[in-house]
């Protein structure tokens, strides 16, 4: 199957044109899902934004917790609970995701434990230019759920445009300000 493009339509600019979606089907209960947006701040600015794992569902929508747990190791290990309401139900899924910093290029995830068969991806940075900075979610997931992955897909879509759109709107908010 050839890969989904998804762009958010409207007669005047609105955030959402600024979040490209691409969805693949991997077979038939797997997908990666990559979505980018274009932050104006500084790609340090950014990632110290989203390295504050502990804050992260203070501004993210779609998250309700997020902690970093303890490790012996110094390895990094990453609690998160996402929550969103779907065909009127509540859905929360669980994941603990063993993270890799690459700092200034990429933030990889792998899920160790949790709600889904499969959940890993990255985010990357791509520094635009001094004060901007291209940021990708990469995530390929497959659902434990019985549920038909298509019925859920453009529910993620929208709810991951949310999410990068929270997190740019907070980099505006603690970072684009200090440059005035």
């Amino acid at each position: 199957m050839s890969p989904l493009s998804l762009s958010f339509p409207a007669l005047q600019r609105s955030p959402q044109q600024d979040v490209q979606i691409d969805a693949q089907s991997l077979g038939p209960r797997q997908r990666r899902i990559q979505i980018q947006i274009e932050v104006p701040v500084a790609i340090a600015d950014l990632w110290t934004l989203l390295t504050d794992y502990n804050r992260l569902a203070e501004f993210i929508p779609n998250l309700s917790i997020s902690q970093q747990l303890p490790t012996s190791d110094g390895s990094i290990r990453l609690e998160q609970v996402g929550s969103q309401c779907f065909l009127r139900f509540r859905f929360c899924a669980r994941v603990v995701l063993a993270m890799q910093e690459l700092p200034y290029d990429r933030l990889e995830f792998r899920m160790i434990e949790g709600d889904f068969e499969q959940f890993d991806g990255s985010w990357r940075f791509q520094s635009v230019d001094a004060d901007r900075t291209q940021l990708t979610y990469d995530v390929t997931l497959a659902p434990k759920l019985p549920m038909p992955i298509q019925l859920i897909e453009t529910q993620l879509d929208q709810n991951l445009a949310a999410n990068l759109l929270a997190i740019r709107a907070e980099a505006i908010r603690r970072f684009a300000s200090d440059r005035a």
